[in-house]
């Protein structure tokens, strides 16, 4: 089973999504059924051996009744500005799954459960060392009906994680600007609690940190590295505001801000 056809990389980087014709059934379903506005979404699925949880690989190859587990992961990346209820994330996973399973009902599509290995069975076979077309697969104990399954829900924010991927793609030019050097300054990518959003934060020595130099820094950043950014940006989600540094000095972050914690 296919949903979008094209990695979330390549359509951060391309500015194309390329979904198949049940992603768009499921996109659209979800909106108009639940209010939840997607842009992509992805399903990672397998069957492997159950391992319970502090036993040893070789003890389970030794049962007579070696059991299976039917696993599957649903990824969607969502506009959350556009989507109702987001503050309540329990209740969007519960609709998503409630509006996924009733549509591959209805177009009488299955989830595919290949058969996995596990880290555990990997190591038990001795084929971490040997690629995987050399594989010995004599000993491998044959996939059969799973005998219980597992089905979660992942949301993603697209908005916010093409923010990030824009800004951090052009941290490099940034800290490269002769004003910043001159100051010096150093720029890095952070997450800032009062917006829940990726930010700038430009660090200053405490003896630049003057009313004057933040004002030439708020002007570099909303016209220079604006003009920079948004020639790149292909969903149109950055702003001058968004780009609004936060100007502050290393003892003056946080531990969620400091990213050398």
């Amino acid at each position: 089973m296919q949903l979008t056809l094209n990695s979330i990389d390549d359509i951060l980087r391309s500015g194309e999504i390329n979904n198949s014709e049940l992603a768009k059934k499921f996109i659209s379903r979800l909106y108009l059924s639940k209010g939840i506005r997607a842009v992509a979404c992805y399903i990672q699925s397998g069957s492997h051996i159950y391992l319970p949880k502090g036993e040893d690989f070789s003890q389970i190859i030794k049962r007579k009744d070696i059991q299976f587990i039917n696993e599957a992961i649903l990824t969607v990346y969502i506009l959350p500005e556009a989507t109702q209820n987001f503050s309540d994330e329990a209740k969007m996973k519960d609709e998503i799954s409630e509006c996924f399973n009733e549509l591959i009902k209805k177009e009488n599509a299955a989830i595919d459960y290949p058969r996995d290995f596990l880290p555990e069975e990997i190591a038990y076979y001795g084929w971490y060392s040997a690629p995987k077309k050399d594989w010995d697969t004599e000993r491998v104990i044959p996939q059969k009906e799973a005998s219980s399954s597992s089905f979660v829900v992942f949301v993603e924010r697209f908005d916010e994680l093409a923010i990030y991927r824009c800004l951090c793609a052009n941290i490099h030019y940034i800290n490269d600007s002769p004003l910043l050097k001159e100051l010096g300054a150093k720029v890095y990518c952070g997450f800032c609690e009062d917006t829940a959003s990726t930010s700038y934060y430009v660090i200053l020595p405490s003896d630049k940190m003057t009313e004057k130099n933040e004002d030439k820094i708020y002007t570099y950043f909303s016209s220079e590295v604006f003009e920079l950014i948004s020639k790149k940006d292909k969903f149109g989600f950055i702003s001058r505001a968004s780009l609004k540094p936060i100007i502050t000095e290393w003892n003056a972050l946080t531990e969620t801000q400091n990213p050398f914690f």
